[in-house]
């Protein structure tokens, strides 16, 4: 019983140290109620709301990372529009807001189906929106915790690695757009996949890696997919060439 329970203790350590890390991260929605959207730019750069002036700046609201403008005007309410659609038992082909309209589930960004969007069927639109991009770094990190235990790795440079990645700055500078991240987060799960169905050789980890694989493809953004199809392919052929 006694090394049960230590192994549960050590098993479960790293996911509260990602789940803690995390929770520092978000502190603002936790303390404060904020969401994880770069509303800076929309009050801060777009009419009619830049002609307003917002906690007293004179000046106009300060917009902190110009690099997420994609977020707030085109990631977000694409996906609330599709969800929404959904909701209404229709299925999210067009988005009449664009101009004359456009399609919405062609639109691979829109990541329509990815399944993960159930949270919005759960909470409400704002608050789902937040634990689905709170689940980017704790799944990244985990995940990546998981693929460095498959070869071997000790559980300190594991979880070292997981936080590496989960919180890195690619992650951290495109996360409020809700696509990056939730697209390059399944390699390192498909990559511990592929280990074990080699050392293992059982059907379950088959099954793991076409999640994997499956997410990526829904995840809503093409160039971590390209990344992640390309390393699934030739991580088997190093190995087999060693």
């Amino acid at each position: 019983m006694g090394k049960k329970i230590q192994a549960i203790i050590f098993t479960s350590t790293p996911a509260l140290v990602i789940l803690l890390l995390a929770a520092i991260l978000f502190r603002p929605f936790f303390l404060t109620g904020q969401v994880p959207i770069p509303g800076d730019i929309l009050i801060g750069h777009y009419h009619p709301w830049a002609d307003e002036i917002w906690e007293e700046r004179v000046a106009g609201y300060p917009i902190k990372n110009f690099s997420l403008f994609d977020g707030v005007r085109q990631t977000l309410p694409w996906r609330l529009l599709a969800i929404e659609q959904m909701k209404l038992g229709k299925p999210p082909l067009w988005n009449p807001y664009i101009f004359s309209g456009m399609p919405l589930l062609g639109n691979l960004q829109v990541a329509a189906f990815y399944p993960l969007n159930m949270l919005f069927f759960i909470f409400s639109g704002l608050n789902a929106w937040t634990i689905y991009i709170f689940c980017q770094p704790v799944l990244a990190a985990f995940f990546t915790y998981f693929f460095l235990r498959t070869i071997g790795r000790s559980r300190e440079a594991s979880l070292f690695a997981g936080i590496t990645y989960g919180f890195s700055l690619i992650m951290m500078n495109h996360l409020e757009f809700g696509i990056d991240g939730h697209t390059a987060l399944w390699l390192p799960l498909g990559l511990g996949a592929i280990n074990k169905i080699q050392n293992q050789g059982q059907w379950r980890w088959a099954v793991i890696f076409t999640i994997s694989v499956g997410m990526s493809l829904l995840g809503g953004y093409p160039p971590p997919l390209i990344y992640n199809l390309i390393i699934f392919v030739l991580m088997p052929c190093l190995e087999f060439a060693r």
